[in-house]
């Protein structure tokens, strides 16, 4: 990899990139597995979650990813010998499948939520059509790169990419697609959510109108997470097809951002959410909100009206 500007000089700052990427991938790895162990301990109420099982099998990708990381980081930190060409493209393999697994899971959710406020009905077929692209597209992509030779060992460092045309076609194409979709997506859901919450003549209770806009803020938080883990790649990229070579701190950054996805959505899931909810629950009780479409909008998250804040699901 070439550099811009100013350039590492010591041993220590030119690992210190792979430094930061083996410690974000290690919380992200830990962040991804609490996700989906809190997932699994309340399956029954959480299997009719969408939004829920979405993020569980965003956390499987992103695992995926991180476990692939902290593999073949620590090879390359302890012992650079244990690694091998088939060992290492295996590696880069599950790396990138996890990621672009995750870009399509992530943009399941922004499609989940931008259907909702467009009250789009929700139908069997179209879930199970999301479990195909997200899963199904990946693997197909990382299988025609494996076959064709694709993956290519770097002497320099041991460590494994994909040769140019693959790159373009089978990382930065998805990652430039995915980031553009979502950015679109948060923005139209935005500008749904002020124009709606702005007219108060909007049909619906006042509790109606404040769990719909808790429930959807929440959400675009998983897109607001992944567009700013993902920025500085794609910025990257861009700079390098520019000036052909990588600015060091742009480069750390990317390091440190582009695995951080499966922590931040912890962070999302296990702290703020919960937060959202016993909120909205307290508003809920000022509000008094004692009619049947509302308690309804309460029993679609999973809150019940004698729920304590201990007792509220997390998703």
């Amino acid at each position: 990899m070439t550099v811009c500007g100013w350039k590492p000089e010591t041993a220590f700052w030119r690992r210190f990139p792979y430094y930061v990427n083996f410690s974000s991938a290690g919380l992200s790895a830990i962040g991804s597995l609490i996700v989906m162990i809190i997932y699994l301990l309340q399956f029954k109420r959480q299997r009719k979650n969408l939004v829920a099982t979405f993020l569980f099998c965003m956390s499987i990708a992103d695992l995926l990813a991180s476990v692939g990381i902290l593999t073949s980081q620590g090879i390359l930190f302890f012992d650079s010998t244990l690694s091998t060409p088939l060992l290492c493209r295996v590696l880069r393999t599950i790396i990138q499948f996890g990621f672009l697994a995750s870009f399509a899971w992530t943009s399941c959710i922004s499609f989940f939520l931008y259907s909702s406020t467009q009250q789009f009905a929700e139908k069997p077929h179209r879930i199970i059509a999301m479990h195909v692209v997200s899963w199904g597209i990946p693997l197909t992509l990382v299988v025609i790169q494996v076959a064709a030779g694709g993956i290519v060992v770097i002497p320099e460092t041991n460590w494994c990419s994909s040769s140019k045309p693959f790159e373009w076609a089978i990382w930065i194409a998805p990652l430039f697609i995915s980031f553009s979709f979502n950015a679109v997506m948060y923005i139209l859901i935005l500008r749904y959510n002020s124009r709606r919450f702005a007219h108060a003549d909007h049909p619906g209770t006042e509790a109606q109108k404040q769990l719909q806009s808790v429930a959807q803020r929440r959400i675009t938080f998983y897109i607001l997470i992944f567009l700013l883990c993902w920025t500085c790649d794609v910025l990257n990229h861009i700079l390098d097809f520019i000036f052909d070579c990588d600015i060091f701190v742009l480069w750390v950054l990317q390091t440190l951002f582009a695995p951080l996805q499966g922590f931040l959505n912890f962070i999302v899931y296990g702290t703020s959410t919960n937060l959202l909810q016993w909120s909205n629950w307290k508003k809920m009780k000022t509000l008094k909100a004692s009619d049947y479409e509302a308690r309804h909008l309460l029993s679609r998250q999973n809150i019940s009206p004698t729920s304590s804040a201990k007792d509220m699901t997390l998703a």
